[in-house]
């Protein structure tokens, strides 16, 4: 059974639009061979207006448990409340996005299925460095 660390695996910081955030893909088969045909990523959306875009998965569905923060989700022509205990299932090739409206950051636990593709999971990871958070020290 494969266990990781969150605070030891690598992080990737996005300044580009919409807004900066922050990734760590966590579990993809691409870099574990022993994790099935699944993705599992956390996304930290930064305060006052941190966004993932609106955005569609062409090739699986999306699953976003929200762990802290507040803010809005839209899927198709919808906007919902975010709060910490949601849970979003977002179909493939469905519109979708969250927005932190908080003055905390909003940490979204993330489940693709199946996995991402090759160059996504390449994208999120080529310039990922170890963050050390001082947790688990």
């Amino acid at each position: 059974m494969p266990v990781k660390y969150l605070w030891q695996v690598p992080s990737t910081h996005q300044d580009a639009l919409p807004a900066p955030k922050n990734y760590q893909v966590v579990f993809t088969p691409q870099k574990d061979p022993d994790v099935g045909d699944l993705t599992f990523m956390v996304v930290n959306l930064y305060p006052h207006g941190g966004t993932t875009g609106v955005h569609i998965h062409p090739d699986g569905d999306e699953l976003i448990f929200v762990e802290s923060g507040h803010g809005v989700g839209v899927e198709g022509d919808t906007e919902f409340e975010l709060h910490p205990d949601t849970v979003v299932y977002a179909r493939k090739g469905v519109k979708h996005g969250m927005t932190n409206t908080s003055d905390q950051t909003m940490r979204l636990l993330c489940f693709f299925a199946p996995k991402m593709s090759d160059e996504r999971v390449k994208s999120l990871t080529e310039n990922a460095t170890v963050k050390w958070t001082g947790v688990g020290k």
